[in-house]
C-alpha cells in the first residue's frame, strides 16, 4: 500500500477527530448556556412571585386622667379598629405591625367620660398621650373630697373660671379658714348622686346663664360645734370646660 494512501487516511481521521471535538465543545457551550438561562429565568420568576412586604407602623398610646397629677388609667376597655386591648400598669397600650393610615380608638370606663376618635399613623413609631375627662359624678366626688379634707387650695383650683374671676383665691381660702375656726365644721360622710343635666342653668348669685350643666345632689353628715352631728343636703353644679368638669356653685 502506498504512502499516499496512508496520508489520505490520516487526514480523514484528523478531520473526524476535529469534528468530534468541535461538536463536544458546542454541546458543552449549549448546556452551559441552557443552565445559565434556566437559572436566570427561575430567579426572575421568583422575584416576581415574592410578595412585597407592606409598610408597617408601631403605635403606643398612654392614657391618663385629665385631673391634677395625671394618674394613669387602669382597667379600661380600649379598642383599636374594634380590636380589644389591655392597658399596662402605666396606662399604656402598644400595637405592633399596624398599617399606616387612619384608625379608630375607643375608650370606656365607669369613672370617665367615654370617647372615640380617629387618628392617623405613619410608618415607624407613633406615640400618643390621651388625657381623659372624669365623669361628672366622679368629679363631684373628688371635689367633695377636697372639702372634706379642708384642702381649700385644691377646692379652689377646681372652680369654674368664672368663679375664680369672681372670687380671688386668697379671699376664698381666708373665708373657708375662718368658717372652719369659728364652727369647727367637719364633713364626716357624703354621697354624690348621679347628675341631672340642664340645657340651660342660671347661676343663683350672678344670674348668668350656662349651657349643658351637670347638677348633682349631695347628701352628707356634718359635725358642727354646738350643733353636733346633722344631716345636710346640697346641690352642686358643674360645666365641662377644656375636658374637665369645673364647679359653678356649691358649698
Amino acid at each position: 500500500m502506498s504512502s499516499k494512501h496512508f496520508n489520505k487516511e490520516g487526514a480523514q481521521r484528523s478531520s473526524y477527530l476535529r469534528s468530534v471535538i468541535i461538536g463536544l465543545i458546542a454541546i458543552a457551550v449549549l448546556i452551559a448556556s441552557g443552565f445559565t438561562y434556566g437559572a436566570l429565568r427561575h430567579a426572575t420568576i421568583a422575584a416576581f412571585n415574592t410578595p412585597t412586604q407592606p409598610p408597617v407602623g408601631r403605635l403606643q398610646v398612654t392614657i391618663q386622667e385629665d385631673y391634677p397629677g395625671h394618674a394613669p388609667i387602669k382597667n379600661a376597655i380600649i379598642t383599636i379598629d374594634g380590636r380589644r386591648l389591655s392597658l399596662d400598669n402605666k396606662g399604656r397600650i402598644t400595637v405592633d405591625s399596624l398599617s399606616p393610615g387612619r384608625h379608630t380608638i375607643a375608650f370606656t370606663h365607669k369613672l370617665y367620660e367615654p370617647f372615640s376618635l380617629s387618628l392617623a399613623t405613619k410608618k415607624g413609631p407613633n406615640t400618643l398621650v390621651l388625657r381623659v375627662c372624669l365623669s361628672a359624678v366622679e368629679a363631684g366626688k373628688r371635689w367633695m373630697k377636697t372639702k372634706q379634707e379642708n384642702l381649700h387650695q385644691d377646692t379652689y383650683a377646681l372652680l369654674h373660671p368664672d368663679e375664680r374671676t369672681r372670687i380671688k383665691q386668697a379671699d376664698y381660702i381666708r373665708f373657708k379658714t375662718d368658717v372652719l375656726k369659728a364652727y369647727n365644721v367637719k364633713i364626716d360622710k357624703f354621697y354624690v348622686y348621679p347628675p341631672e343635666y340642664a340645657a340651660i342653668w342660671k347661676h343663683p348669685k350672678t344670674g348668668k346663664a350656662y349651657k349643658n350643666v351637670a347638677i348633682m345632689r349631695v347628701d352628707s353628715i356634718v359635725t358642727v360645734d354646738k350643733l353636733g352631728t346633722v344631716k345636710q343636703r346640697w346641690y352642686i353644679a358643674a360645666q365641662r370646660v377644656n375636658n374637665r368638669w369645673l364647679f359653678l356653685s356649691g358649698l
